[in-house]
Formats: C-alpha cells, sequence, structure tokens
C-alpha cells in the first residue's frame, strides 16, 4: 500500500483506539423537556407553563437484572427558566428504572430523583421521580435503555419534585408533563463509526492490491 494509505489508515486507527469504549462505566445521557403545569408555592422561580429541562446520564453497564431493570444515575441537573438549576444527588443511589411490555401490555420508565435546593425556601434538597407509562405500549421492546421516545404518545409522562420549606405553608409542590427524550451519542458510538470505516478501507485496498 501507498504511504498515503498507510497514513490514513494510522490516523483512523488512532480515532479507534481514543473513542472506543474502555472496560467499565458506558455513559448515556438523557435530554428531557417538558412544561409545568402545578406549581404551588413555587413563584417566582417555578411558574406554570414554564419549560424545564433535564439532563439525566446513567451507566448502562451498572444495573440489577430485575423486572423492572435498575440502571444507576451518575450524574443530572434540572433547569427552569429563571434560571434556576437542580442538581440530582447521585450520592443517594438513583436509578432509571425500565419495565418493557413483557406480556402485561405495559410500559414503565421511571427516573428517581433527590435534588439539592439551596435557594428554594431554605431547604437542602428535594424528593420526586420523572414517571412514563404507557399502557399497550410498544415503544420499549427490551430491557435496554431507550434511545428516544415520543411521550406526547403515553398515557403518563409526568415529572413531580415535592419539599417543604421553613415552615409548613411552604411546602412546595411542582408538576410538569414531559413531552420529549432523546439520548445524546457517546464516543462509543462514534467508536463504532470508526471501527467499521477502517474495516471498509483496509477491505478496498486489499481488493485493489
Amino acid at each position: 500500500m501507498s504511504a498515503f494509505v498507510h497514513r490514513n489508515l494510522a490516523i483512523l486507527m488512532l480515532l479507534l483506539a481514543i473513542l472506543l469504549p474502555r472496560e467499565g462505566s458506558a455513559a448515556i445521557t438523557y435530554h428531557i423537556t417538558g412544561e409545568i403545569f402545578l406549581a404551588d408555592n413555587a413563584a417566582p422561580l417555578i411558574n406554570v407553563g414554564d419549560t424545564w429541562h433535564a439532563v439525566i446520564t446513567i451507566d448502562e453497564n451498572d444495573f440489577e437484572g430485575f423486572n423492572p431493570w435498575w440502571y444507576k444515575i451518575t450524574s443530572g441537573v434540572i433547569s427552569f427558566p429563571s434560571g434556576l438549576t437542580y442538581t440530582l444527588s447521585t450520592e443517594l443511589g438513583l436509578v432509571m428504572s425500565i419495565s418493557p411490555d413483557m406480556g402485561s401490555g405495559d410500559d414503565y420508565l421511571d427516573f428517581g430523583i433527590c435534588c439539592y435546593f439551596p435557594d428554594m425556601n431554605g431547604e437542602p434538597f428535594a424528593v420526586g421521580s420523572l414517571y412514563l407509562y404507557d399502557s399497550g405500549g410498544i415503544d420499549l421492546t427490551s430491557f435496554a435503555p431507550p434511545v428516544s421516545l415520543d411521550l406526547t404518545q403515553w398515557d403518563v409522562a409526568e415529572l413531580t419534585l415535592q419539599w417543604a420549606g421553613i415552615h409548613p405553608e411552604n411546602y412546595v409542590s411542582v408538576s410538569g408533563t414531559a413531552t420529549s427524550l432523546t439520548s445524546v451519542p457517546e464516543p462509543a458510538t462514534y467508536g463504532l463509526f470508526v471501527a467499521g470505516m477502517v474495516t471498509m478501507c483496509v477491505r478496498r485496498f486489499r481488493q485493489q492490491g
């Protein structure tokens, strides 16, 4: 093979070495958006009609294979138009649980949420969930984490957050619909693409040689 071919194959192999996943964690990052429909005692930081955005990362290799399957949540934030951003308390062992239609006819997907709320009523954290349910669902076909979901077709797709203020009358409850869930391509995906390119190049130049 020519020096040009050798050089380009070397570049492809370098990219492959960088992008292919190592042993250990395999991160999948979800972007989830929706709109608030209930905000008791949360104004002006959170208001009905606000768009919320969650970014939650799970470890695909850190799971427990029950029904539902549990995948460890490694990081996450929830943000609102006011600029308020809540960080998930991952040290509490939060998980994403998934239960596809395995004869029951229903799909379930649930993100457990505990967040730090340093700026809301002086309380350090809140509890809640991002719960998705679809009767007769067809979107979840296995226990593998989904790539994307059109949540407008699901029966329930709801974010709930609840926490208490310094006084009982300051109890805060926030609920919102979720409309979309997508995952961001991780380095492993690009690594597989590069691996395919390397294979195609090697075959091509062997045939030409």
